[in-house]
């Protein structure tokens, strides 16, 4: 379930794991899993492929979170939600409040920032509704 936590210090999990269905756990000690992943290459390459993607995923979390201001937050979510999105448009799922709870700010800062890429024709918003007029320009507030 957390396959850091077996090599860290403090070993807890910091969450409740709940099984939707009958299950059967098996318990290995930190001692038997490092034999495991000694004695099979396969196991300790798909180990560290885990802890390498979990790992790079938190950073990327925390850069969102921590390090981009609203409009970078909004560039990056935008410019995701568009990859393979020829029209540029997508259809947000969530409110303006429940983004700007994702995004870690006030929804007062979220609407200022959409209004301003709209005044300055970076993207288009009708509603729920948002279509990138300026890939290359939105693209500029990712840090």
């Amino acid at each position: 379930m957390a396959p850091a936590f077996i090599f860290g210090g403090d070993r807890h999990y910091p969450v409740d794991i709940i099984a939707n269905d009958t299950t059967k756990c098996i318990y290995l000690g930190r001692e038997s899993f490092e034999k495991i992943l000694q004695m099979n290459k396969q196991v300790g390459d798909n180990f560290r492929n885990i802890i390498a993607t979990k790992t790079q995923f938190l950073s990327n979390k925390i850069k969102f979170l921590a390090l981009q201001p609203i409009k970078g937050k909004i560039a990056s979510y935008l410019l995701t939600r568009t990859k393979n999105n020829p029209e540029n448009t997508v259809l947000l799922p969530y409110s303006q409040d429940k983004l700007a709870d994702l995004f870690g700010v006030t929804r007062p800062s979220l609407t200022r920032a959409m209004r301003e890429l709209v005044q300055d024709k970076i993207i288009d918003a009708q509603g729920k509704k948002v279509s990138i007029l300026d890939r290359d320009r939105l693209e500029n507030y990712i840090q």
